[in-house]
């Protein structure tokens, strides 16, 4: 059981540098000390990735099953297609695979570790067997390299840094799909039998124009009591005029700053709200492996609203230091920092820096690579100012000091990750939608071939300047049962029968922040792979009538059979806090007073 752990000052003359040694003193032992480097050739990584990367897609080739996205989920599916013999095209939007894991998420969220089974569990463990520890966080090109080594089959063709664009759809079936490469005019058209889409944006239903719900507009539509915890967070409020002129012109030039005549109609706003997004970056304060953070050339279109919110925000006023996880996290009001092998962090942002991303870029899958570049540049922008401007206060830039990009990670970006960590895409409309009732109350599921166990945990969706308010809205994080996820939350209501999402499952937003985590994405990759093999066995189509089989093949794969087996894997003392008895039975779990 993790326990927190809270370093209080004593003295003023306590200096947010002499808690750097003691946190350095608490984290060690929590992290393997051994190095990459030495393992990287005996895992044969280098290899691994040029054969990936090199790969070429044939236009005018055919597969019996396409996948779309570089996500784990997508490795996922595409392993355990692989491994009943079928032949997988997997495409990624970026130059790798493994999607956040791969792209700077090494200390990713795992909920219970027993509810990790099957595929998910086969990652954790070759992460704890690559750094020979007991530990499951890791270095983003470590991730890649497993997950690369899960797609070097025979009957698997890889496809990177492609942009779709169309699908062709008749008789309700997908019969092929039509990309590009990032930089380049030249379309590639491929067929196939079945399709999964696994990427974080929800693009194959975009351009299959099958039924889905963006961002936050359908909110309200799900009679969740936790709905009315969200609110409009006012981080400062101006009173002065000249002062609230002066910032309506500085915060317009913010990318994710919405001006508003005011914030009374807060549910309007709310359901304005577009997908939460941010950069997970690996960070390192060794001299021989360091990119220095760096101002870019729009720096001074953005910094004079940053100094204002570190000016007002009143969560500065005190220079609190900040809270030690005993699993290595630190948090800050800026940032969440977690220890990594071969002296790497893991960059989490924190209030100022989860971003909405903003509608574009769902609608316009060609305006990403533009959509990226400004952000990048935002972010970059604020990392040089967090650990150097002197509006910063003392405890955010001494938890920065000394920090850089890794030079070993990322190397065509100079240490920058290839996308963004998107939280949510497009959620499809299913069959079954999860709503936060199915976590909470209704846990068990007939057809279940996934679980979950990370906490609701929603990030601001948007930002808003009015009359001299700055606010987002607020988002929630409670602690969940287990709880069984359906096939049928996987299969669209209407549209194409050879489509199966592996991602972004039918939920309602406030659902699907507990369901986004990678864990749960391998799960319901594995499931989808035996959907699709199973389909092209029978007649190309994926219903509900896989679900029996589809469970069976999981259970045969040590993969996921129900919560209540899991349940008997967990210590006897710590069944309650998942939602059980003693005895493993499902137990009520307690909801937060206010709902």
């Amino acid at each position: 059981m993790y326990l927190s752990i809270k370093v209080k000052v004593m003295f003023k003359r306590f200096t947010l540098k002499a808690l750097g040694v003691i946190c350095v003193a608490l984290l060690m032992g929590t992290v393997s000390p051994v190095k990459a480097s030495a393992l990287w050739e005996s895992f044969g990584c280098e290899n691994v990735n040029a054969k990936i990367t090199k790969s070429v897609v044939a236009d005018g080739s055919s597969f019996d099953i396409v996948i779309y996205g570089g996500t784990p989920s997508a490795a996922a599916a595409a392993l355990t297609g692989a491994r009943q013999g079928k032949k997988v095209l997997v495409l990624s939007e970026s130059n790798l695979f493994g999607g956040a894991i791969s792209n700077g998420l090494g200390a990713t969220d795992i909920g219970s570790i027993e509810a990790n089974v099957g595929l998910s569990r086969t990652f954790l463990n070759q992460v704890r067997e690559y750094y020979h520890t007991n530990e499951y966080r890791t270095e983003p090109k470590v991730a890649e390299c497993i997950f690369d080594g899960w797609l070097k089959s025979k009957y698997i063709t890889t496809g990177s840094n492609t942009v779709l664009d169309s699908a062709s759809v008749s008789n309700n079936q997908i019969k092929s799909i039509s990309f590009h490469k990032v930089h380049s005019s030249v379309q590639v058209r491929v067929s196939g039998k079945v399709f999964i889409d696994a990427s974080y944006a929800g693009d194959l239903m975009f351009v299959s124009h099958t039924r889905n719900h963006l961002g936050m507009a359908d909110f309200y539509s799900y009679k969740e009591a936790i709905t009315k915890t969200r609110k409009m967070d006012v981080q400062f409020a101006l009173n002065d005029e000249h002062k609230k002129a002066e910032a309506k012109i500085l915060f317009s030039k913010l990318p994710q700053v919405t001006l508003a005549r005011s914030l009374t109609d807060y549910k309007k706003l709310i359901k304005s709200g577009t997908p939460s997004f941010t950069y997970r970056l690996c960070i390192t304060r060794d001299a021989r492996n360091k990119i220095p953070f760096a101002k870019t050339a729009r720096y001074q279109r953005y910094a004079p609203a940053w100094r204002i919110w570190m000016r007002d925000y009143p969560g500065f006023k005190s220079e609190k230091l900040p809270n030690v996880n005993a699993n290595g996290t630190i948090f800050t009001q800026l940032w969440h920092i977690s220890k990594l092998p071969s002296d790497k962090y893991d960059l989490n942002a924190s209030y100022f820096t989860n971003l909405p991303m903003p509608k574009s870029y769902f609608e316009d899958l060609s305006a990403r690579v533009s959509i990226d570049a400004l952000y990048t540049d935002y972010f970059k922008s604020f990392l040089w100012f967090a650990q150097n401007d002197p509006s910063v206060p003392f405890a955010e830039k001494e938890a920065l000091s000394g920090f850089g990009y890794c030079a070993d990670e990322f190397r065509s970006t100079h240490g920058w990750p290839e996308e963004p960590y998107l939280r949510e895409g497009r959620r499809l409309i299913g069959k079954s939608t999860m709503t936060t009732k199915d976590i909470f109350i209704d846990r068990l599921k007939g057809d279940a071939v996934a679980v979950g166990s990370y906490p609701l945990d929603s990030k601001s969706t948007v930002f808003v300047y009015a009359d001299g308010a700055y606010a987002r809205d607020r988002g929630v994080m409670f602690k969940v049962p287990l709880y069984e996820i359906p096939f049928s939350a996987m299969l669209p209501r209407r549209g194409p029968g050879n489509l199966i999402v592996s991602v972004n499952i039918s939920s309602s937003p406030q659902a699907f922040s507990s369901i986004r985590m990678e864990p749960q994405f391998m799960q319901l990759g594995e499931a989808a792979g035996f959907a699709a093999s199973l389909a092209v066995d029978r007649d190309n189509k994926i219903t509900q009538a896989l679900a029996l089989p589809v469970k069976q093949d999981l259970a045969k794969a040590n993969g996921f059979t129900n919560i209540k087996n899991i349940c008997q894997r967990m210590p006897k003392w710590d069944r309650m806090r998942w939602g059980f008895n003693s005895s493993c039975e499902i137990k009520k779990f307690m909801l937060p007073r206010h709902l």
